[in-house]
């Protein structure tokens, strides 16, 4: 009984002394470094030799930090297999802080690979585990990322409002200027968002005093621009103008991103005021936005003033820039919201999928229970057991010898059988051999058979091989043929003016050159244009267009500058292309790339 005690506190003692392994200096340091200066953190990760066989806590670490400083860093992910493997690892350790950056993490990788679902799923995980710690900066920041996630639903508007509350909660538990006027900033945005003007206006002039008192300049300007619009919406035109002049002076100042928004906004207000010298002069200046949507705004403003003016020209001109624009943002409008559609199955799901993991913890803690009692159990099992076999010693004994006598007789009874098996082996050999010699003179005849078929396989090879001989000549002979074909098409494009001039054009394709490029590769390529009409008569003139673009191998920047339309709105015209193309049963193109190749072979 003592001995058996002993073993099992010998064997707790050895579990309670393991150790944790250590965490290098290396990764320490780049953690430290994270937060203020990510860039550095990233340089001194990337020239680390760390390997999972040298230490998983290790290895997993570094994979997270990895993917940390490169998300701070707005570098793009396309693979989720780094932080795969901290999330791996941390979701099975009891380190709450470290699984929350797992799963956050986890879910910021997602959500740059468009996988909604997985986003808010990793998000309400990584909130869950943060809730057991004090890092409210981290906490604020989750709650704000979930805010943002649902902001743009209008079904989801309380969640994103109660999401984005508790971020401010948790902000102004750090004291971080920085995290309580952004958290006031996301509050203003949601509130305008859903029209709650009065409350937006709040929350807004809240963050202003704040970025001002802490000296937050980027963040002052674009604050600065954003509530002027709610100043114009309420005809505060005053502090509308007083802002926006303010933000335009912060970002010529310290050379910020967003310096058009505010002259489009400016150039909106001298609209309303009639103001139209100086609504065009700010105007013009926002069409240099690389923005869509600001350039769009800019030229419907343009236009409406040019028509007050009387410039129908420049009016006219204007208004088809701003439908050229408007065309391809709502090709983007309808790719968000066939997200957003996804976004809300998504939602759904990860309330169910929230449910389950309720009634899984539930259940794991019934487990963990029953586990403990069967423990318990056990160990007095085998405490009454050790009483019992020291009673039971002795009759064990008596049994044994017992036993040794059954099995003496036993033996004797297999040896006697042993003998009557010998007798009957030797029968069977005996009927074995004769049976044996039966089948040798068929398997002759089968082995004479193989050798006949053998023969003629011989001979059907060599004949095969002549026929290879034969075919690969006149593959050869082919390719001579398409490859000096294609070199002379090719001197004769290099030859053409009109392709040369499209090649190296910079403007919009006129209708004359059209027409002469359309004759030029009528005659080089047996007329390119008629067959291709007359195989596929769903294509319009204009799509015919694209088909000789794609001809002479012209990039989506080139033809976009022909076109005078956008690199994306070329891929949707490809696109559409290939569907027409792919209505005929015989052709069936599954890429834009495919419509290319099969373009410059027709």
């Amino acid at each position: 009984m003592n001995y058996f005690a002993g073993l099992l506190l010998l064997l707790f003692f050895f579990s309670c002394a393991k150790k944790e392994p250590e965490l290098r200096i290396e990764l320490q340091q780049a953690e430290e470094l994270m937060w203020g200066h990510p860039d550095s953190a990233l340089m001194l990760l990337e020239k680390m030799d760390i390997a999972k066989r040298e230490n998983e806590l290790n290895y997993a670490t570094w994979c997270l930090l990895v993917t940390q400083a490169r998300n701070k860093m707005y570098i793009e992910e396309t693979s989720d297999s780094l932080i795969n493997v901290a999330l791996a690892y941390f979701e099975k350790q009891p380190h709450p802080r470290r699984k929350a950056q797992a799963f956050f993490y986890a879910g910021q990788v997602q959500r740059e690979m468009n996988q909604v679902e997985a986003t808010a799923r990793y998000y309400v995980q990584a909130l869950d585990e943060v809730k057991k710690t004090t890092d409210y900066r981290f906490a604020c920041l989750i709650c704000s990322n979930l805010g943002m996630l649902y902001a743009y639903r209008p079904e989801l508007k309380e969640q994103a409002k109660a999401f984005l509350r508790e971020a401010n909660h948790y902000a102004l538990q750090t004291t971080d200027s920085n995290y309580i006027a952004n958290s006031f900033l996301e509050l203003g945005r949601i509130y305008r968002v859903y029209e709650q003007q009065d409350s937006a206006i709040h929350y807004y002039e809240k963050a202003i005093r704040i970025e001002e008192d802490s000296k937050q300049y980027r963040a002052l300007a674009m604050a600065l621009t954003e509530v002027a619009n709610l100043y114009t919406w309420h005809g505060e035109q005053d502090k509308a103008f007083a802002c926006l002049h303010k933000s335009i002076d912060l970002k010529q100042r310290y050379a910020y991103y967003g310096l058009e928004q505010s002259y489009l906004s400016l150039g909106n207000i001298y609209v309303e005021k009639n103001s139209y010298d100086s609504a065009v002069f700010y105007l013009e200046k926002a069409l240099q936005s690389s923005n869509m949507n600001t350039r769009r705004d800019a030229y419907w403003y343009l236009s409406k003033v040019n028509k007050q003016n009387d410039y129908f020209d420049k009016a006219f001109f204007h208004k088809e820039r701003y439908i050229e624009l408007a065309d391809s943002i709502n090709e983007k409008k309808q790719a968000k919201e066939i997200l957003e559609i996804k976004e809300k199955y998504a939602h759904e799901k990860l309330i169910n999928e929230n449910n389950q993991l309720k009634m899984r913890h539930d259940r794991w803690i019934k487990i963990s229970l029953m586990g403990l009692l069967t423990i318990v159990l056990i160990v007095a099992a085998l405490i009454y057991l050790y009483q019992r076999k020291l009673l039971n010693k002795e009759r064990l004994l008596q049994q044994t010898k017992n036993r040794i006598l059954q099995l003496f007789e036993t033996i004797d009874s297999h040896i006697t059988t042993i003998e009557k098996n010998k007798e009957l082996i030797n029968r069977l050999s005996t009927q074995i051999e004769e049976t044996e010699n039966r089948e040798t003179e068929a398997v002759d005849q089968l082995l004479f058979a193989n050798e006949n078929l053998q023969r003629e396989i011989s001979e059907h090879k060599r004949e095969i091989a002549r026929y290879n001989d034969d075919l690969k000549k006149r593959e050869n002979a082919t390719f001579k043929l398409l490859s000096r074909e294609k070199t002379l098409l090719e001197q004769l494009e290099d030859k053409s003016p009109i392709i040369h001039e499209i090649r190296q054009a910079r403007k919009v394709m006129s209708e004359e050159q059209w027409q002469k490029l359309k004759a030029s590769l009528d005659q080089l390529y047996n007329n390119y244009t008629v067959r291709l009409s007359a195989q596929y008569p769903e294509l319009n003139e204009m799509d015919i267009r694209y088909c000789c673009f794609i001809k002479l191998n012209l990039s989506n920047e080139q033809i976009a500058t022909l076109a005078a339309i956008s690199p994306q709105s070329v891929i949707k015209r490809k696109q559409r292309i290939r569907d027409k193309i792919n209505t005929n049963p015989d052709e069936q193109i599954k890429t834009v790339q495919a419509l290319a190749d099969y373009l410059s072979h027709f």
